[in-house]
């Protein structure tokens, strides 16, 4: 069914879910409410008899069709879904990958960690289910993003530093120690919970904060370290970086967002650097 709402298209239907061995429907256990838009998609998931044993969750997928493969796209956990399931997801095209899959998307796919599989398919277009491949982005490289930062920490200085005049000699850019006040700006004197993560476990935050995994500043510290950090204190998340402090490097990291150092323990510092993280708040992970 199609509606207008204003200058929007709007497009509702029911599809049936089913459980999947190989590529073939085997039996109904439920259906899905779709509600698309110009910019966004409501999923309404209602199912039972999922006869999933002990577990308890399932990854759910969006996907597009290459070639009657499958390829899915993460949204998340839902959880305590045994024997029902009852979720409401809304995606709009930041959330499928990249925004050309947005008019793509063919369908839902949930999985379970034993192998169990259940979709919902907006056509009646066949699907190699059973050779479905997981989107993965292509990854940015490390020369391009500090070709990116050295631009940025370029244009910052032409900003804000002062014209020198005619007859002022141009100085060198001599490295200066850090004062006291600096260090204790930067330095945090409280003992903050932290544990490493991968780029990819980004998607444990709630979905306003996925589109950092491709921040520019993000993606030059983890090609370089290999890893990233959460960071918990007083009840509030920050997101790091990897990285050694150096006043250029904080002007790239503020306008990349990262507008907080936190010293890493002596036994993690590197010899003669303050090395450390750069940080951003993000909202905390979702529950289990």
């Amino acid at each position: 069914m199609n509606t207008s709402n204003g200058s929007e298209n709007v497009e509702q239907f029911i599809r049936y879910l089913y459980e999947y061995e190989s590529d073939r429907p085997i039996r109904n256990v439920g259906f899905v409410k779709v509600e698309t838009a110009d910019d966004c998609t409501k999923i309404h998931i209602h199912g039972k008899g999922l006869r999933l044993g002990e577990e308890t969750a399932l990854k759910l997928y969006l996907f597009y069709p290459e070639e009657q493969v499958p390829v899915c796209v993460y949204q998340g956990e839902v959880t305590n879904v045994n024997p029902t399931i009852n979720y409401r997801l809304v995606y709009t095209s930041e959330d499928t990958g990249v925004p050309e899959h947005y008019e793509a998307i063919a369908g839902i796919l949930l999985m379970s960690e034993s192998g169990r599989r259940y979709a919902a398919v907006w056509s009646d277009a066949l699907l190699r289910i059973s050779e479905l491949r997981i989107w993965q982005e292509e990854p940015i490289p490390v020369t391009i993003t500090e070709e990116i930062l050295q631009k940025v920490v370029q244009d910052q200085e032409e900003t804000v530093e002062p014209e020198q005049t005619a007859g002022q000699e141009e100085k060198q850019d001599v490295e200066v120690p850090l004062t006291e006040e600096e260090i204790d700006h930067y330095i945090e004197p409280t003992k903050p919970q932290i544990r490493k993560i991968q780029r990819q476990e980004i998607a444990m935050l709630p979905r306003c904060e996925w589109r950092v995994a491709n921040n520019s500043f993000l993606l030059h510290g983890y090609y370089n370290y290999h890893y990233l950090i959460l960071l918990e204190e007083e009840n509030q998340m920050w997101l790091g970086v990897p990285g050694i402090y150096h006043r250029k490097e904080a002007k790239a990291a503020e306008v990349f967002g990262f507008t907080r150092f936190v010293q890493a323990e002596q036994d993690e510092s590197e010899e003669n650097e303050m090395f450390g993280y750069w940080c951003r708040k993000v909202r905390h992970m979702r529950s289990k």
